[in-house]
Parts: C-alpha cells; structure tokens; sequence
C-alpha cells in the first residue's frame, strides 16, 4: 500500500519540525518519475520504502513525495539514497505534506 504526500525544501528548527510532525519516517528512494513535459512546470515522484518509523503511526510500506525540480527550495531526490521525512497528516488520512518542506 502506498500514500502520497508532497515536499518543498524550507529548514527549521528541528524541535520545531518534531513537534509540527504527526509522522516520522526513514526511507530509501526505490524509485523516480519525472512528471510532465514542460520544464517550468515539470515535477517528480519519488516513492520511499520505509525502513522505520520515529515517531506516530504510518500503516503503510511505502509511501510517494511529490517534488518540483524548477523551484529552487524544491526537495530533491536520489535513487537509492536514504531520508528522513517529517510529515503531518491532512484532512484525508492517505494524505501527508512534509512538514515545512523539509526532506533530508
């Protein structure tokens, strides 16, 4: 099963960034789609399998960060590479924005 969620680069206190997450997760990036053809416009998907959870509860194996290359506090992704993602759940419960933006 997979959620979806999306990332824009911004940094903050981490203390802060803790206690704005209602999940804390670490992951590796399996795989990367670039998204639309138009490069100003263009974003990526990177889905994260989950190697662990820091902190509340996430059901789900995998999940997907939408990110967009063009701009310039973007997060950006490597196949292969691990992270960690603070992420705060939405009005749905399979959507999570990376709290402040921030993926590293």
């Amino acid at each position: 099963m997979n959620s979806f969620c999306v990332g824009k680069l911004v940094e903050y206190d981490l203390s802060a960034m803790i206690h704005m997450s209602s999940v804390i997760v670490i992951g590796k990036v399996i795989d990367l789609q670039e998204v639309g053809n138009v490069p100003h416009y263009r974003s990526g998907k990177a889905k994260i399998k989950i190697d662990q959870i820091i902190k509340g509860n996430y059901d789900y194996r995998q999940i997907t960060v939408e990110y967009y290359p063009f701009f310039a506090d973007s997060a950006a992704f490597q196949l292969g590479v691990q992270y960690i993602l603070f992420l705060k759940e939405e009005n749905n419960a399979n959507y999570y924005t990376v709290v402040q933006g921030y993926a590293g």
